[in-house]
């Protein structure tokens, strides 16, 4: 049974994702990559620091290592966005198998991983801006 502690967490995990999903949508920023990766480290902090007292605060060392690898990954600009899948994998993992009723709190930011995963391979451009220079189609 889930407790308040951890359904704060669950919730704004996934208010937060949700959020920056709609920024991302909206207003497509430049770092969109960079950022989608700090707001999943800031969520899966926030969840630990709150989750840490109720449960067994060893668990929380599995998904703070999952983020931090696509961060470090980003920060030494290697293999950003296998990191991030790796890192996506590990959390759903974790939250899904391992530790279900707690890892639930995890999930919102293994999306925002998978999410920056994307966003590292996708060259394409945005349609706004190709429709405003005229570029549309031509290659």
């Amino acid at each position: 049974m889930m407790d308040a502690v951890t359904a704060l967490a669950i919730g704004v995990g996934t208010f937060g994702a949700i959020l920056i999903g709609v920024l991302v949508a909206v207003w497509r920023p430049i770092g969109v990559t960079r950022m989608l990766r700090v707001v999943a480290l800031t969520l899966t902090a926030f969840a630990a620091v709150v989750l840490a007292p109720a449960f067994h605060s060893y668990l929380m060392t599995v998904p703070l290592l999952a983020v931090t690898l696509p961060f470090l990954a980003m920060l030494g600009r290697r293999l950003a966005a296998l990191a991030d899948v790796v890192g996506a994998i590990l959390l759903a993992g974790w939250g899904l198998i391992l530790a279900p009723n707690v890892g639930a709190a995890f999930l919102p930011s293994a999306g925002l991983l998978a999410a920056a995963a994307i966003a590292t391979r996708d060259r394409r451009p945005w349609p706004v801006e190709a429709a405003a220079t005229g570029t549309a189609g031509e290659r």
